[in-house]
């Protein structure tokens, strides 16, 4: 019976994994799992001898790590969040603010080396403990984990050259070119632009491929729309309206996987009883 739970808890663990949709971790379905396992280690613990001491190690150590799991599913945490530099969001009781974020590309390259951001933990708005984060190196604040995981930039304004002319402009707002009586507006940024069939998004918020949808009126009346982007500023161009992004600005920000793990010291003492048990079992053998 023992194997059949375990082979239906991994089987649950990777359809959560691979369809995050599919409600695997439902605290009631993996408690369900998990009880039943729990109740079958401790009827074979029982059923075995005094003297396998190694036997009875090893299923503690099995019990903790599940309790451990247990405790991760109910009062567990974890989601991804994005903050602006020098804004902040509060969670847990407390606020975590992004005073800066810095990047760092190879040489010749667009390809970040290194990217880092210096948060702030506060308490009742005043600070309390100051970090600066990178890749595998997490800020960790009254149990809770943060991780740098991505960055971005959050336009708000645009440059457009036209004309002989620089406009700068922002998202959702009009300028006016008098010589060729049209208003044009921008619409739309998408900082990392991508056909998904016939509908346009981002995949990212990093500016891989900057792209602005231009709205040209005359009069009130629409006269056509068409996409601007940065990198390929000849592509998708009408005879006569040479538009090109000459540049986007906005607030930078950083991406942060958020992590509460309130059962994972009691992972790590299964763990470690786990392997003494495997000891001691090869040593009663000896």
């Amino acid at each position: 019976m023992a194997s059949g739970l375990l082979i239906l808890l991994i089987i649950a663990c990777l359809v959560g994994s691979l369809k995050p949709q599919i409600e695997i971790y439902n605290p009631h379905l993996f408690m369900g799992i998990l009880v039943l396992l729990s109740l079958n280690i401790i009827a074979c613990s029982i059923s075995k001898k005094p003297k396998r001491i190694a036997a009875y190690i090893t299923h503690f150590s099995i019990l903790v790590i599940l309790f451990g799991a247990a405790i991760d599913s109910i009062f567990g945490f974890k989601a991804y969040v994005e903050i602006k530099e020098k804004e902040g969001i509060s969670l847990f009781g407390f606020s975590l603010r992004l005073d800066d974020f810095e990047i760092e590309y190879y040489p010749n390259s667009e390809i970040p080396k290194d990217y880092k951001s210096r948060l702030t933990c506060l308490e009742k708005g005043r600070p309390v403990l100051t970090k600066t984060i990178e890749v595998n190196h997490p800020l960790v604040y009254k149990g809770v984990w943060f991780y740098q995981a991505d960055f971005g930039i959050d336009v708000d304004k645009v440059k457009i050259a036209f004309n002989g002319k620089d406009f700068k402009v922002k998202i959702g707002e009009s300028f006016y070119v008098p010589e060729r009586g049209i208003r044009i507006k921008a619409s739309q940024f998408l900082p990392d632009f991508i056909m998904d069939g016939k509908e346009v998004c981002s995949r990212s918020k990093k500016p891989n491929n900057p792209a602005v949808k231009l709205d040209i009126y005359e009069g009130e009346r629409l006269m056509f729309s068409q996409w601007v982007f940065s990198k390929f500023p000849d592509y998708h161009q009408r005879k006569g309206y040479d538009f090109r992004l000459a540049g986007f600005y906005g607030q930078e920000l950083t991406g942060l996987q958020v992590a509460k793990n309130p059962g994972l010291v009691f992972v790590w003492i299964g763990c470690g009883l786990l392997i003494a048990g495997i000891i001691a079992s090869i040593y009663k053998q000896k």
